[in-house]
This record gives C-alpha cells, structure tokens and sequence, in this order.
C-alpha cells in the first residue's frame, strides 16, 4: 500500500506535467496561428523569425535569471510568480497588432517561461528519491509532448469557433487556474519526508553549489553541448512545422492538426520510455552515469532511419 508520501509527490509530479504541457501550449500557439497571423498583419518569413528570436533570447536568459529566482524565494512561491507572468504574457499577444507587439508580448513570455524547467527539476530533486528521479523527470517533461499534441487539436477550434485572440486569452487563462491549484497544494517540505524511510534515506539534502564549480563537471558540459544539438531541431519542429505543412501540402489549419498531434505522441514516448529504461536500470543495481547514457543511446539510434525518408 503506497502511503501519503508516495501518493503526494506523485501529485506533484502530476502538477509540473500540467503546467509544462500548458508552457508547451503557451509558447507552440504563434506557430500554429502563423499563417492567420501573416495573412492578417501582411509579416514576411523575417518578420516572423524576428518574433521568435526575440522569444528564444528571451528564454536563454530567463532560464538562468529565473533559476536564480526561484533558489532564492523557493519552488512553490518561484513557480506562482514565473507562471503568473508568462500566463499574462500569454493572453497579452491578444492586444499585439503589429511586429513589434507581438516581439514585446514573445520576450516577456519567454524571459518568465524559462523559470518552468529550473523549478520543476528542482522541485522533483526535492520530492523524489534518486531511484524515480529519471522517471518522474521524463513524465513531467512528457508535459510538453502532450502540450504540442494538444495545441494543434485546440487552438483551430478555438480560433475557428471565435478568433485568434480568444486562443491567447484561453491559454493565459488556463496558467492562472494552475497556478491556484499549485500555491494552495504545494508545500515547500519535500513529500519524501513523509514517506517511509527507505524513500527517505534517498532523497539528499540540497547542497549549495557555485556557479563557476559546476562549469568544472563534466556532467555540466555533457548536458549543455547535448541540448545545443538538440535544442534547434526540437524548436524548428515547434515554430516552423505548421506553417510549412500548409504552404507545402495546400493544408489548413485544421488539416495539420493530427499530423502533428502524431509527431508529438511518439515524441511523447520517447520522453517517458527514455525516464523508465534508466530508472529500471538504476533499481536493477546499475550506475545512474551507466543507465542515464544507456537510455540515450537507444533514443540516438532511432532517429537513424530518419536519413532513409523519401516524402
């Protein structure tokens, strides 16, 4: 029988995977409305790619600001205090009407929506033993999958059904409501603690490390070059997908929705079976450097037969 401890920081983990899939929806909606939006404000491919370099500097930034926020003022007051920002953000692209709008609206979005994956990590390492850490990350993180999965199933039917506007205002709704749930729910005492001892023996106390000591890991540099090749192919997927489905295949809207609501369920596998393999490696006396690499090397391979598409 699971006991309170164990049942909470799933809930928990429940909460971070809500919140990153509504982060997922938040940021993935421009992408989406593209062609509305280039249509209606007469952008240029340029203009466009302005807007989402002005996110992404945005979002490279805040992730370390917001990082920094949030080991200063804690996990449950950090997260109310980024989502609240980005959820307002969020429903202020509805007031844009012009390139520099919407640029204001994505930095503003995207300096605050850095602070998801430092407080969710953080709030795992705090909640979970080292044995479940891989898999509570991957499911929290499959978050932002099922977000993709979801928008493109939403944000036509809403933008249909009433206006592009109302997609925004919708979303930044929904962060609001998270983050109720979230302050009134989450205490800052890890679950562990009311856990059974064995769990408890696992969860480490939280050590002050210094910036300039971690650049010296090279756990540090593995992670960073790792997500430097990553990161761009996952963007251009999110930002630029939808617009070229439907300028390539004369697609609409709604025609795209469940081609990429696909890519993005088997991304979502990906990111839970890849937290399963090495936590079941770890329980079966592996080394967490061991399983962790074994892992990725199985999701490095399959992405292989990609060189052999033909359409």
């Amino acid at each position: 029988m699971q006991n309170k401890g164990s049942n909470f920081k799933w809930f928990v983990c429940f909460l971070l995977f809500l919140i990153t899939a509504i982060n997922y929806m938040d940021r993935q909606v421009i992408g989406l409305l593209k062609g509305t939006l280039s249509e209606q404000f007469q952008w240029d491919e340029y203009d466009f790619s302005y807007i989402i370099m002005g996110f992404q500097c945005a979002y490279a930034v805040g992730s370390f600001l917001m990082g920094y926020l949030i080991d200063k003022v804690g996990v449950r007051k950090g997260f109310v205090i980024v989502a609240f920002f980005w959820s307002v953000a969020t429903a202020a692209h509805a007031l844009a009407s012009s390139v520099l709008g919407f640029l204001l609206a994505r930095i503003m979005l995207g300096l605050f929506e850095g602070g998801n994956f430092p407080a969710a990590v953080r709030a795992v390492s705090t909640n979970f033993p080292k044995s479940e850490r891989a898999l509570a990350n991957g499911l929290f993180n499959s978050g932002s999958n099922v977000g993709a999965i979801v928008a493109p199933l939403l944000i036509p039917l809403i933008a249909a059904f009433h206006s592009w506007q109302a997609s925004f205002v919708t979303l930044g709704l929904l962060g609001l409501v998270w983050i109720a749930i979230w302050y009134f729910s989450y205490g800052e005492k890890p679950a562990a603690n009311f856990a059974d001892e064995a769990e408890e023996e696992q969860v480490e106390p939280q050590k002050k490390v210094s910036w300039l000591k971690l650049l010296t890991y090279g756990s540090s540099w593995a992670y960073i070059v790792g997500m430097a090749m990553s990161g761009p192919i996952w963007w251009f997927y999110l930002f630029w997908t939808p617009n070229f489905l439907e300028k390539n295949y004369n697609a609409s809207l709604s025609d795209i929705a469940a081609p990429l609501a696909l890519i993005y369920s088997i991304a979502c596998v990906g990111s839970v079976g890849g937290g399963w393999i090495s936590s079941e490696l770890i329980k079966r006396g592996k080394s967490v450097n061991f399983s962790r690499k074994i892992a990725l090397l199985i999701c490095a391979c399959c992405v292989c037969p990609v060189a052999f598409a033909q359409s």
